[in-house]
């Protein structure tokens, strides 16, 4: 095992140097300098087979490959998880499987993510709307509504606007993109919405969707013939009639090419030419999307998010009646929400306060405004405290402990670290201490440590 040379998943190629015992070994780094420095042998790996080595007979030079599973083992599940999470926050993302871990001083936005599922889950439309500056956890409030949704078996859709060819303007643009990232909480792969139709489809149980209360979604599949769904190349021309990329005409025309004898299917029309109509048919669709979910593996329903809402507001090419259409999007929400019908549906609109835009309107108070309060709920997303920074440090540090195998700083020294990180960010002028950054620059500071 001494001069086993092995690798440090954060800080480099290391050689043993020295048998401690209780599973410890002493490495140096030749290309850091570095010497005498104690490590987990489980936090390490072999660079030929990828596996964590175990202490074997006093075997002298690199591991090779072929030893018994008693000298090499392998990096528990749990450990590789944790490693991938501490990769992901270094490039500022939160992993959902993370998501509690690592959400502090959001219990507002949790209470109105519970009362949004808790309506839908009456059958009554729920919408939520995040507001805060850029980089204060706008997208990270989504996703706990997200991670919150799966655990409740709910599927979850998610879109980004860009203001021109995704807009809340254009109504169908929202379903064209909206369609294929709905996935399920069941863990079966990555399956979309429209494979788990196909599926539907293949095995003639269409006729399910209407005793979900989804009529208009099983009367448009009742016309796509069962070979079809069993051609992945015609099936994606359903799935383009289905999202709005496809016109039913255009569809149908295309589909004939896969029906040399029967001719082409009949397709009723879901695209809306009249702008007065297409967000009523966007709402029709979303809920009929969700009743369907209902049926294919997210029993609870379907939870759609839109993030970066403010881009359609910023964009002043737009005339007054292009801003109308977002208006009519809004009150069709609004008319699903007071209907009868029961929609097991949640949306989230994550959106940054800007001052009033070109014609003299406030983004928020027109969203709430058309919306009502009755099936809206605004959280205005607030600054988090030093104490709130102080437990995301003894978070993060206790995270890199699970992903290295090794305590770097103890939860007493991860708190003032992370109270001198917060203290030295806030003075920044142009640089304020945002969590994302905070995380990222917490973690450069426990690699540090972990060098000493």
């Amino acid at each position: 095992m001494i001069g086993m040379e092995l690798q440090h998943p954060a800080l480099g190629p290391c050689v043993v140097t020295k048998l401690i015992g209780n599973g410890e070994v002493e490495v140096s780094f030749p290309t850091l300098g570095i010497r005498g420095k104690r490590c987990r042998l489980a936090a390490l790996l072999d660079p030929e087979t990828g596996a964590a080595p175990t202490i074997g007979n006093g075997q002298r030079g690199r591991a090779r490959t072929g030893q018994s599973a008693a000298t090499v083992g392998t990096i528990g599940e749990a450990m590789l998880k944790a490693r991938l999470a501490i990769l992901a926050l270094r490039l500022g993302q939160c992993p959902e499987g993370y998501i509690d871990q690592l959400t502090v001083g959001a219990q507002d936005v949790k209470d109105a993510c519970e009362w949004a599922l808790a309506r839908s889950g009456e059958g009554k439309p729920a919408v939520v709307v995040f507001e805060s500056p850029f980089g204060k956890g706008k997208t990270h409030a989504l996703n706990l509504f997200s991670s919150l949704a799966r655990r409740q078996f709910r599927a979850v859709g998610s879109v980004v606007l860009d203001g021109l060819g995704i807009s809340l303007m254009e109504p169908m643009s929202l379903l064209s993109n909206l369609a294929e990232s709905i996935r399920f909480p069941d863990g079966q792969g990555f399956e979309t919405l429209p494979e788990r139709l196909c599926d539907l489809v293949q095995h003639r149980r269409v006729d399910g969707l209407r005793g979900r209360g989804a009529g208009f979604l099983a009367d448009c599949l009742d016309r796509v013939p069962h070979e079809i769904a069993e051609q992945p190349d015609a099936w994606e021309i359903v799935v383009d009639y289905l999202s709005c990329v496809l016109p039913a005409s255009q569809a149908k025309q295309m589909l004939a090419s896969y029906r040399e004898r029967e001719g082409a299917p009949s397709l009723p029309a879901i695209v809306a030419n009249r702008v007065d109509e297409r967000a009523p048919r966007c709402t029709k669709m979303l809920r009929e999307w969700a009743q369907a979910c209902t049926l294919v593996g997210a029993h609870r329903g379907l939870v759609v998010l839109f993030d970066e809402a403010d881009v359609d507001y910023g964009n002043t090419g737009f005339g007054q009646t292009a801003v109308a259409r977002r208006a009519l999007l809004y009150k069709a929400i609004r008319g699903l929400a007071k209907s009868n019908e029961r929609s097991y549906l949640s949306i989230g609109i994550a959106i940054t306060p800007s001052s009033d835009n070109y014609w003299g309107e406030n983004p928020i108070d027109e969203i709430l405004g058309h919306l009502g309060d009755e099936c809206t709920r605004h959280v205005p997303l607030r600054d988090l405290s030093k104490r709130d920074f102080v437990q995301l440090g003894k978070n993060v540090a206790a995270l890199y402990a699970e992903a290295f195998g090794e305590i770097v700083l103890s939860p007493d020294e991860a708190s003032a670290k992370a109270e001198e990180l917060r203290s030295r960010m806030a003075t920044r002028i142009n640089d304020s201490c945002l969590p994302r950054r905070f995380i990222r620059e917490f973690i450069e500071h426990l690699d540090l440590a972990a060098l000493k």
